[in-house]
């Protein structure tokens, strides 16, 4: 069986599983903010020379920034770079960098082993549009890491279960990772907290497993306009005595720099107090980087729906859904311009003096326009209001870009898109049938 493996810690979501063959770095966020100066990690991240020397895989779990830092990439990049692994999709897009960046790449089909090192086996697998979740073998231990995958019943997490089967050690997220309500809504926030943990809960009693690392939510809303969403965070102190007053399993809390291996006891008290104390220090508040003029903004919408058109068959769609009112223009309160504009997805942009749906910076509405994941990126960071309509009323004129950002086309690929998940577990269900069937004999 080998000896047992050692965890690294890194900061946030990024650990280092090492065996006695290879030392796989998951999802390495070493630097700088992300989304859009909307968050900041909670405790500085750590890997020092002589660990990164180590590592021989990088394992790039899907794009958002917190977990695919091209900045912390090419602190990696060296004579005998590690090999990135990133599972397979549909654009290609991270397996693409990570190769004009020098690096040798492997891209992981879905719910397939596939041989590190000698005795060091992986297998991942998609979860829902992008994200992924990654299963290590090696020195007689499974790791589970299940990093953004929202898997918040039993029917997800069995699935995924048919795959991994119980597992020894589970890495997974514990806390909101977007924008959940106005500064006023409090409550909201609270409630949004406990259901995350009741999905550690869910997660545990299908996994099985002997212990948990919580994780994948050490940040803080370092921006001026959601800096109100850290209050409602949960405390690593409450989720690891939930983890051990609601569960079977023994909670691991682990600091940036910190190494456990693992059946190994483990003092929790130290790591919590030194995130409790990172958390009493201010955060430098970020503010926009820039404010645009109306000119400007206009500019950018009308090139933001030029792009879509081109890529997409996709007005009669936009007219259609226009008319059952679930795509009715949306109005945006400027804050640093005081003003109100209408945008249409498929009309562009123009000033209006009725009253707003949201609210937010000119530098926000921006990088909706000039970058297909631009909108996701607002969810996320929560550098909004909402002020009346439905919530997602704004993002609705986003679904194409989001959609060609992810290489599928609108309409035509809003099916696929919904269905991709549904169709890579069918998929699974086909090749397993067709491996384990009993050739007919000849007579």
């Amino acid at each position: 069986m080998g000896r047992a493996p050692t965890i690294h810690f890194v900061g946030h979501a990024s650990f280092i599983l090492e065996g006695e063959t290879g030392a796989v770095l998951a999802d390495p966020w070493l630097t700088g903010t992300a989304f859009n100066d909307g968050w900041s990690p909670l405790s500085s991240p750590r890997l020092g020379d002589e660990l990164r020397e180590r590592v021989t895989d990088v394992y790039i779990s899907h794009e958002h920034p917190d977990h695919f830092s091209t900045a912390s990439l090419q602190q990696l990049a060296r004579p005998e770079a590690p090999t990135v692994r990133t599972r397979s999709t549909r654009d290609g897009r991270v397996a693409s960098y990570c190769r004009a960046k020098g690096f040798d790449v492997t891209e992981m089909p879905p719910h397939e082993r596939v041989s590190f090192a000698p005795g060091f086996a992986a297998a991942c697998g998609p979860h829902r549009h992008m994200d992924s979740w990654l299963l290590v073998e090696t020195g007689g231990t499974t790791l589970l890491n299940i990093n953004d995958c929202r898997i918040n019943d039993a029917a997800q997490a069995l699935r995924i279960r048919s795959v991994t089967g119980p597992v020894d050690v589970l890495f997974t997220q514990f806390s909101y990772a977007n924008w959940v309500g106005n500064p006023d809504e409090v409550e909201r926030r609270r409630a949004y907290a406990d259901l995350m943990l009741s999905y550690v809960r869910t997660q545990i009693e299908i996994f099985e497993p002997r212990y948990v690392v919580p994780f994948a939510s050490f940040v803080r809303f370092c921006h001026a306009e959601n800096a109100y969403l850290t209050a409602e965070l949960p405390r690593l102190r409450d989720v690891v005595e939930y983890i051990e007053t609601q569960t079977r399993a023994t909670p691991i809390a682990l600091y940036p720099g910190d190494a456990w291996t693992v059946g190994q006891a483990h003092d929790n008290d130290a790591a919590i107090a030194r995130y409790e104390a990172d958390a009493a220090e201010p955060v430098a508040i970020r503010t926009p980087s820039r404010s645009l003029s109306i000119a400007e903004l206009s500019a950018l919408s009308s090139e933001h729906v030029r792009r879509l058109r081109n890529r997409s068959n996709w007005m009669a769609a936009t007219r259609a859904l226009e008319a059952t009112g679930f795509l009715r223009p949306v109005r945006i309160r400027l804050w640093d311009l005081e003003r109100t504009v209408e945008f249409r997805c498929n009309r562009g942009l123009r000033e209006t003096t009725e009253s707003p749906h949201i609210e937010m910076g000119t530098d926000s509405l921006a990088l909706c326009f000039e970058q297909d994941f631009g909108a996701e990126t607002l969810y996320v960071n929560g550098r909004y209001r909402i002020v009346q309509g439905p919530e997602k009323l704004f993002f609705r004129h986003f679904y194409p870009a989001i959609l060609n950002n992810q290489g599928y086309s609108f309409p035509l690929g809003a099916v696929q898109f919904v269905l991709s998940d549904r169709i890579s577990w069918r998929l699974r269900a086909v090749r397993e049938a067709l491996h384990t069937r009993t050739p007919a004999r000849r007579g």
